[in-house]
C-alpha cells in the first residue's frame, strides 16, 4: 500500500501540476490530508491565518493507465480522522452568518469516533471528504472550486464505503484530495465543517465503460449525480439535467420516462452553499437502475 504524504500538496488543479507519485490502477493508497486551513487553525487564531494556504489538496497522483476520455474509479474505503478538529463560526456573508457578530472558533478532542460538543450532547462522527477532484480539460481551477472535474464540492455522501467516478480531462487523471470533515451537515451552513487532518484510504481503478461528464457517487444505495454553478438555482436545474442525461444515455430510457421517475424518486441535496460556486447532488435509488439493467461497478 503507497501511503502519498502531504509533504507535497496543491492549491489549484492544473494540468501542469508535477505528481507527488506515480501508482497504476488497481492499487490501494493512503492520502495524509492537512485540515482546511493547512493545520494552522490548531494553533492561531483568525486574524493571524493565512488565508492563501486554504484547501490544500493532497498530490496530485498520476495514475498510470488513466488517459484522457477514460472515468477513474475512486473507492473509499477509509477515513481515519486526526485527534482535534476546529470549527469556526463566523459572520460570513448570507445564510445564518448574518446573524452572528465577529466569528468564535472552537477547538474540539475527537476521541472514540465522538465529539463531546458540550454538557449535554455527544455526537458521533460522520467523516467525509471535501475536496477530491482531478485535473481540468483547461486552465487552473483553485481547490476551493468545485467543477466537473470535482474538487471543493463537501459532499457527504463522499464518505467511507461510497464510490467517486470522476472524468479524466489529462493523461494520468492528477488525483488529489483534502479538506476532510469529521462532520458535517448538508450545506455547510455554518461556514464550516468539524475540519480535520485525515488520512483517507482509497483504491484507483478504471471506471465503467462509459464516460461521465461530471462526479457520480454511489453511496448508500444511491447514486449520486453531483453540479456546481454560480447560483443554488443554477446547479439545481444542472443536477436534475445530469440525471436525465444519465437516464437516457446510459440506462436506455426515453426522456419521458425518466424524468417521470426522477419526479417521483429523486432527491435534490445541497452539499454547501458557502463556497465560490454552489453545489447541489441529485439522487437516485439504485435498486431501481439495476431493474433497467445498470450494474454498479
Amino acid at each position: 500500500m503507497k501511503r502519498i504524504s502531504r509533504s507535497h500538496v496543491v492549491y489549484a488543479m492544473d494540468r501542469n501540476n508535477q505528481p507527488s507519485d506515480r501508482v497504476r490502477l488497481g492499487e490501494t493508497l493512503v492520502f495524509e490530508t492537512y485540515d482546511c486551513y493547512k493545520n494552522q487553525m490548531l494553533a492561531k487564531e483568525p486574524p493571524d491565518i493565512d488565508l492563501t494556504l486554504a484547501n490544500p489538496a493532497t498530490g496530485p497522483v498520476f495514475i498510470e493507465g488513466a488517459r484522457p476520455g477514460d472515468t477513474l474509479k475512486v473507492e473509499i474505503l477509509d477515513i481515519e480522522c486526526g485527534g482535534t478538529g476546529f470549527l469556526e463560526t463566523r459572520d460570513f456573508p448570507g445564510r445564518l452568518g448574518a446573524r452572528i457578530k465577529g466569528g468564535v472558533v472552537e477547538r474540539h478532542a475527537l476521541k472514540d469516533n465522538r465529539l463531546r460538543f458540550d454538557d449535554q450532547v455527544t455526537l458521533e462522527l460522520r467523516p467525509m471528504i471535501g475536496v477530491i477532484g482531478t485535473a481540468p480539460a483547461r486552465g487552473s481551477v483553485k481547490t476551493v472550486f468545485p467543477g466537473p472535474h470535482g474538487a471543493n464540492m463537501d459532499c457527504g455522501a463522499i464518505k467511507a464505503g461510497a464510490v467517486v467516478y470522476l472524468p479524466v480531462y489529462v493523461e494520468g487523471a492528477l488525483l488529489a484530495m483534502g479538506d476532510v470533515h469529521a462532520l458535517m451537515g448538508d450545506g455547510e451552513t455554518g461556514g464550516t465543517g468539524l475540519e480535520v487532518e485525515a488520512e483517507v484510504t482509497v483504491k484507483v481503478e478504471a471506471g465503467p465503460g462509459f464516460r461521465v461528464d461530471c462526479p457520480i457517487v454511489e453511496a448508500d444505495g444511491r447514486l449520486l449525480v453531483v453540479a456546481s454553478a454560480k447560483t443554488l438555482d443554477e446547479a439545481a436545474d444542472e443536477a436534475v439535467a445530469l440525471m436525465s442525461d444519465f437516464m437516457e444515455k446510459e440506462i436506455g430510457l426515453d426522456p419521458v420516462k425518466g424524468i417521470s421517475l426522477i419526479g417521483l424518486l429523486g432527491d435534490l441535496k445541497i452539499c454547501q452553499l458557502v463556497n465560490p460556486l454552489m453545489t447541489v447532488a441529485m439522487s437516485f435509488p439504485m435498486d431501481i437502475l439495476r431493474e433497467y439493467g445498470y450494474q454498479p461497478r
